[in-house]
């Protein structure tokens, strides 16, 4: 700034015309000379903070690719990036954290759901193999009933023979 602001206005130069003083034998040269000294004044006191600026940016950014690349490759929505400074990226980080919560919440769903259906099929597993053992027993029943009631059939048949047989004899 203030390079751009020694370049654009000629203060010395000016100053001294204003008050009669005698100007330089070559007041462009001098204009320029002391113009580039600013700037590279200017320079090197503003290039430390720049340096520091953009290396604390570049540093949140690698490890907010580094974080993001750690989920995408291991899954682990636990994780959260550090919002250290509230400015545009900080936001950006903030809103990825949400959207992290957001999917972790989403999954628990569907894990609970998956337990729950998990569950319902071995319920409904145990129902049918109870169901069929129980019709396996009853079918074992019936064909018992169905056998004893094929003796007693069998039994009354002999038992009318036999009765025949005495009322026959007692006839004679």
């Amino acid at each position: 700034f203030i390079a751009a602001n020694m370049y654009s206005v000629p203060y010395g130069l000016l100053y001294k015309m204003h008050n009669n003083l005698p100007l330089p034998a070559d007041p462009l040269g001098v204009y320029l000379k002391k113009g580039a000294l600013c700037f590279f004044l200017s320079l090197l006191f503003c290039l430390p903070p720049v340096w520091f600026v953009i290396r604390g940016f570049d540093s949140r950014v690698k490890e907010t690719i580094h974080l993001v690349d750690d989920i995408a490759e291991k899954g682990d929505l636990r994780s959260r990036i550090n919002v250290t400074i509230l400015d545009d990226f900080g936001l950006l980080t903030a809103s990825m954290n949400k959207l992290m919560v957001q999917f972790s919440s989403i999954i628990t769903e569907i894990k609970n759901g998956a337990s729950a259906v998990s569950g319902s099929a071995d319920s409904i597993s145990s129902t049918v193999h109870n169901a069929s053992s129980e019709l396996t027993a009853m079918n074992e029943t019936f064909a018992h009933i169905t056998e004893t009631a094929a003796r007693q059939q069998e039994l009354i048949g002999k038992t009318g023979e036999s009765l025949e047989s005495l009322v026959s004899d007692s006839e004679t």
